[in-house]
């Protein structure tokens, strides 16, 4: 049996290692307002993996090329799912269903999981169908509750489809005709390791929010330390990107709160090396303005 799955198993039931938390179904980010603005058109990108969304809509953008790193192995079984709910034609409102936590419409079919799963399942195959289905075999609906192996988000339906940037019905269309076409490169493991594994120029880089994690990704007690070390990752970065290339080094939440300690620390370290895209925040929050992404220059 796939090791991949021993490991989803002992998520679900409860013997989590700190490294492998449950999977995101959707992003937690404004995608949409991340990305705005950027062309995407034949770019070679690099990306965390996490939910799938942000290398799905770089490949719905146009990019030539997406690799995409996680430390999570679970991610890109879930990117095969993700492409299975393309390939499957279904309503995106059914999908959503799915999700226990995001089921605020049409609650009657909510639980009526065989049948959303057999569309899905009906368009995966090798491994991932087996991962798949052995799960699904095992704990049926339980699966994709927020006890399961997939995290909760708090907001609603309408939020995921206008911040996501990938489910609107045009772009749903879209995937479901080329999605079958998209087979990024996956490299499973920590951000400190990447380096090893990259041997190519990129325009494009993102990372998500790992830097708000640094002092756990480089085992320290002390922000100010750590934010310095994501820095200098970031820097060495900068040597494989081709002329012109960006870095979105790190997506931030709630960038106008009054004293964020975060942001502030993120200044004293970087200093005028970055600048900050402002964008609407993801979902609600009544003492949001913005969120934003830090970016570096080529």
């Amino acid at each position: 049996m796939d090791a991949n799955i021993y490991l989803a198993k002992s998520i679900i039931d409860g013997y989590r290692n700190h490294q492998f938390k449950r999977i995101y179904p959707f992003a937690t980010e404004n995608v949409a307002g991340c990305f705005s603005g950027y062309d995407f058109k034949d770019k070679d990108c690099l990306t965390v993996l996490g939910s799938s969304v942000q290398a799905l809509y770089m490949y719905l953008m146009g990019a030539k090329k997406v690799t995409t790193f996680d430390i999570n192995p679970l991610t890109i079984y879930y990117l095969h799912f993700q492409k299975a709910f393309f390939l499957s034609k279904m309503k995106f409102k059914d999908y959503k269903n799915m999700f226990h936590a995001f089921s605020f419409e049409d609650t009657k079919d909510t639980y009526n999981l065989d049948k959303y799963y057999k569309k899905i399942s009906e368009c995966l195959d090798g491994k991932y169908k087996v991962f798949w289905d052995t799960l699904y075999d095992e704990y049926g609906s339980y699966l994709f509750n927020t006890n399961g192996l997939f995290n909760p988000i708090e907001c609603s339906c309408g939020s995921i489809d206008k911040y996501m940037g990938i489910y609107s019905s045009s772009n749903i269309r879209k995937l479901q005709s080329s999605i079958e076409y998209f087979e990024p490169e996956f490299i499973n493991c920590n951000i400190t390791e990447l380096h090893k594994y990259l041997c190519q120029g990129y325009d494009f880089m993102y990372f998500s929010n790992i830097m708000q994690y640094s002092k756990s990704v480089f085992n320290s007690c002390d922000l100010k330390e750590s934010l310095y070390k994501y820095k200098d990752l970031l820097i060495s970065f900068k040597d494989l990107l081709n002329s012109g290339g960006s870095i979105y080094g790190s997506y931030i939440y709630g960038i106008d709160y009054i004293n964020n300690v975060f942001v502030n620390s993120i200044d004293r370290v970087f200093g005028d090396t970055i600048d900050y895209k402002k964008f609407n925040v993801f979902g609600s929050g009544a003492f949001k303005t913005k969120d934003a992404v830090m970016v570096l220059g080529g």
